[in-house]
């Protein structure tokens, strides 16, 4: 059953049988922190070219947890310490890919692994993602998939690349779906508009967003995010294996660490 009353959600809060997820990113030697908003995500190995790879909670890179034998963990909080003010996004992430060319102007077909969460697509998101250093100069790209309902061939609108911002590894740039679509399984081909002046190597991620979260205290003042003291947007599912991290958004250039830890809980 989910948590029913806010003393029941207190106690779980500070329940010595609630699971830890710890994390500390340096963002001085990731990159994390770009001036204006620029998304990221904490770099990691990079995956394979296409068809890539389905992460889960093993994978390096990711958030470690165990899975629960029986019941279902549930996200209830988080305390987080930065070196600046920022927003976090709570992704899963089920598919990913690189080996793309930022020089290749004509159709360069790809495939994607299988989602083996959140199979139907709903609620699953794309973006590309860079993995070494594409060029200076700024063009579009557009992508074809397949949408949750299964028609392929979709076309995604232009979408902006390259230049002085959207090149350096790390980079996490969300792609719009075509229309009223309203999930994604899996991709064909991407086009670039011209070329970013070097190859680099970019890819797809397929991830499924779970909580906002908000770090808004003390530059390295540890800050407790839940339902009460506000900076968490939701309670979130965390199913099994997920292969966890986070889309980080700041204003500002700073150095240190973001770290801290999610606060999980067992639900029935």
């Amino acid at each position: 059953m989910p948590i029913a009353t806010l003393s029941d959600y207190k106690t779980r809060l500070n329940s010595f049988n609630r699971e830890i997820i710890p994390f500390n990113f340096n963002t001085t030697s990731l990159g994390l922190f770009m001036q204006g908003n620029i998304l990221s995500v904490p770099a990691y190995t990079a995956p394979a070219a296409a068809p890539g790879a389905a992460p889960t909670n093993s994978t390096n890179g990711f958030l470690q947890f165990n899975n629960p034998t029986s019941k279902t963990l549930l996200l209830i909080g988080a305390e987080l310490n930065s070196a600046s003010p920022a927003s976090l996004t709570l992704i899963d992430v089920l598919s990913h890919l690189a080996g793309l060319s930022g020089t290749i102007t004509g159709v360069q077909g790809t495939s994607s692994a299988a989602l083996t969460r959140y199979t139907d697509g709903i609620g699953v998101k794309l973006a590309l993602s860079i993995h070494a250093q594409i060029g200076t100069t700024a063009t579009t790209f557009t992508l074809s998939y397949t949408n949750s309902s299964d028609v392929a061939g979709r076309q995604s609108p232009l979408v902006a690349i390259g230049g002085t911002t959207l090149r350096d590894i790390g980079r996490f740039i969300p792609i719009p779906y075509f229309g009223d679509d309203i999930g994604v399984k899996s991709v064909q081909s991407t086009t670039l508009t011209a070329t970013t002046g070097t190859a680099g190597s970019f890819g797809f991620t397929f991830y499924k967003p779970l909580a906002g979260l908000v770090i808004k205290g003390t530059q390295n003042e540890t800050q407790y995010c839940n339902l009460i003291n506000g900076g968490l947007s939701n309670t979130a599912v965390i199913p099994p294996n997920s292969a966890l991290t986070f889309i980080i958004r700041t204003a500002s250039i700073a150095s240190g660490n973001l770290s801290g830890h999610l606060i999980l809980t067992e639900v029935d």
